[in-house]
């Protein structure tokens, strides 16, 4: 209903949102905050806004501000990435933002199959062997006994 009122309205055909929804696990350490920046951009790069600090739908403010009204946003856990102390988080995080994209980041995110895991070559290989199971033993679908399944593309990856 949404979706024909909206095509309507904006005088547009078929689904709002293309393609499936994928989860990637993401290393902590250094990738958490460039996936950050990247989502933050992204308005930039589709020309939504020219100036991110005035995207309306973007969190990016509340970063700048140091704080949410909604207590199910935390942005502490990215802040703290950059000092222990806020008003300093903030600076750096303003900083950060002005620096060019990491290229492992934009190499992850245009790339045409994506893989489910970002992060350095260890932290990849941590991943496919406490998770990733191989094809054989789901043979059988069984949810619960699924941990992350890749169909041996996982394997794949950086190599």
């Amino acid at each position: 209903m949404y979706t024909q009122r909206f095509n309507r309205k904006h005088k547009k055909d078929g689904p709002l949102f293309r393609g499936r929804f994928k989860s990637i696990v993401i290393q902590a350490d250094g990738y958490l905050i460039q996936v950050v920046k990247y989502v933050h951009l992204n308005p930039i790069k589709a020309k939504k806004v020219t100036d991110i600090d005035k995207y309306k739908w973007s969190s990016h403010p509340l970063y700048l501000e140091g704080g949410s009204k909604f207590e199910h946003f935390d942005i502490n856990n990215t802040l703290v990435s950059f000092s222990r102390n806020k008003k300093k988080a903030i600076e750096r995080y303003a900083e950060f933002m002005n620096l060019g994209l990491n290229e492992d980041v934009r190499k992850f995110y245009t790339c045409k199959k994506q893989s489910s895991i970002l992060g350095d070559a260890d932290f990849i290989k941590e991943i496919k062997t406490r998770h990733v199971k191989d094809d054989e033993v789901y043979r059988i679908e069984i949810s619960e006994k699924r941990s992350i399944l890749g169909e041996r593309k996982i394997e794949l990856i950086n190599t």
